[in-house]
């Protein structure tokens, strides 16, 4: 991830972490996170640009890394990574590292994209499908935005599915409050995950109360 985004959102965490958040609890994909009573307005013409596709359904997949199996695992380090059952024949890879979770589908992009904030590893994840098949999946992470490690903010992170010398990679990070934060990340799934090249930085889309985007 760009050092200078780390820095600036490393300086929102602490700056939210002062001025307290909204509980959001265990809001995971397919669950509407709870939008503040004044929103970021600037969340809305991404909303707008992307409009829902038609012919796409969803699947949902709950992740029990326990039951994963597992790939590594280095306690000194704080890391280990898993492969999750997916859906059919496309499986999910979790990497952890410093308390933060890396999700790929498909296969393992070996690249750790993640938020600077502690956060949690997905417990479900959403499929969005076509004629059956997986093209992208959304994926919620827990935030910690003080050094209590109190979950107190949310973001959902849209991947596109990746296969043998063709992976994926996350494309956007959505704050779990901008109004209908899932339609929202949906719309975008559908419309730039099929497309997507993975040669640049997930976009951000914020309300405010996320310190990372």
């Amino acid at each position: 991830m760009n050092t200078r985004l780390i820095v600036a959102l490393a300086t929102g965490t602490a700056l939210l972490a002062a001025c307290g958040g909204a509980k959001s609890g265990n809001n995971q994909a397919g669950a509407n996170a709870q939008a503040p009573a004044a929103a970021n307005a600037a969340a809305a013409p991404a909303a707008e640009a992307a409009p829902a596709a038609s012919g796409v359904t969803s699947a949902y997949t709950d992740i029990d890394l326990a039951r994963c199996e597992s790939l590594s695992s280095d306690p000194e380090h704080d890391s280990a990574s898993w492969r999750c059952p997916g859906h059919g024949d496309v499986p999910i890879f979790i990497s952890s590292g410093d308390l933060r979770y890396d999700v790929d589908a498909g296969v393992d992009n070996q690249n750790f994209q993640t938020l600077p904030p502690f956060n949690e590893n997905p417990t479900r994840v959403e499929w969005r499908l076509r004629d059956g098949r997986p093209f992208a999946m959304i994926f919620r992470l827990r935030l910690a935005t003080n050094e209590q490690t109190e979950w107190s903010a949310s973001a959902l992170g849209i991947a596109t599915v990746g296969a043998p010398g063709r992976p994926g990679c996350t494309i956007a990070w959505i704050d779990g409050n901008v109004p209908e934060a899932n339609a929202v990340a949906q719309r975008l799934a559908d419309q730039r995950a099929p497309t997507a090249q993975c040669n640049g930085e997930p976009e951000m889309i914020h309300a405010g109360s996320v310190p990372t985007l």
